[in-house]
């Protein structure tokens, strides 16, 4: 019956497909395929994730350029804000999900086209590159729709480079655009839940975990899970064997007894070093 109807269904005019791959839209899914990764230890998911920004790396690049669209081989449209935030948080969470340095790197050169492309020298961000297209306006898209805006994902990302760096020039711009709409989300907080997120995240503990040792070892793999066995949801964590020098999180961190250790951190001053999942966890605890 269901070849017969198909047989049927084939005669008929195909509805359109869009078949476009969207930069946006894909750095969401990396970075919804490594909090899932990182909640339920799912390998396939990380996997995926990994894959996923494999093809972005060697597809949505042109000349070193990001761009907003690829299909049938070819990636067309310079990247627009959201493209660009996205992007670079999807980068940033796959960092926390492997430690491998080169999607933290990634992850921070998006940050910095970001402030360097898109910046408006008032405040906020501009959806276009300062070298886009001449347009009546230069757009600038605040309020959040099904999506985060490309303005809330941008400074999720800073905030986030700069708990990793301490470096202020992320900062600032952050912190300055959620001022000037202190009052807009006050008066319509459902337009603005993503910079609500924000806010939450500015007036928090923000927790900072630098984890010391091989990343491939059993040993570290017990102690990054640690942390995704309870909410914490403005958790920044870093990575990677002793010596480690980016992020800055990572300096002067050091193993105990060659073990792979965790230090807890808030503004870079930390708790005393731990190599026991358990001790971590009531850290964790404790600090919550």
């Amino acid at each position: 019956m269901r070849q017969s109807l198909f047989s049927a269904r084939s005669g008929r005019p195909r509805p359109g497909l869009d078949d476009k791959v969207v930069t946006a839209w894909n750095g969401l899914l990396l970075h919804a395929l490594c909090q899932g990764a990182q909640a339920t230890g799912e390998i396939s998911w990380r996997d995926h994730a990994e894959a996923l920004a494999h093809f972005v790396e060697h597809n949505l690049y042109v000349d070193g350029r990001l761009m907003r669209v690829w299909r049938e081989g070819t990636a067309a449209v310079d990247a627009f804000l959201e493209d660009h935030a996205a992007l670079g948080l999807g980068y940033l969470a796959l960092y926390q999900t492997t430690f491998d340095k080169r999607w933290y790197q990634a992850a921070v050169d998006r940050a910095d086209e970001i402030l360097r492309r898109y910046k408006d020298p008032d405040w906020g961000f501009f959806d276009t590159a300062d070298d886009h297209e001449s347009l009546v306006a230069r757009p600038k898209s605040l309020q959040d729709s099904p999506t985060p805006s490309g303005n809330a994902m941008a400074v999720r990302l800073l905030l986030r480079v700069h708990a990793l760096t301490g470096e202020r020039r992320y900062l600032t711009p952050a912190e300055t655009a959620l001022a000037h709409l202190a009052s807009p989300m006050a008066e319509h907080p459902t337009a603005f839940a993503a910079w609500l997120l924000e806010a939450k995240y500015l007036a928090s503990q923000q927790p900072q975990l630098a984890l010391v040792g091989d990343p491939a070892s059993d040993a570290f793999k017990q102690l990054a899970q640690v942390p995704h066995q309870r909410f914490t949801p403005f958790l920044v964590s870093a990575g990677g064997p002793e010596g480690t020098s980016e992020p800055a999180l990572m300096v002067d961190r050091h193993q105990t007894d060659g073990l792979p250790t965790a230090y807890l951190c808030h503004a870079f001053a930390c708790q005393l070093p731990v190599t026991d999942p358990p001790a971590l966890a009531a850290q964790l605890r404790e600090a919550a």
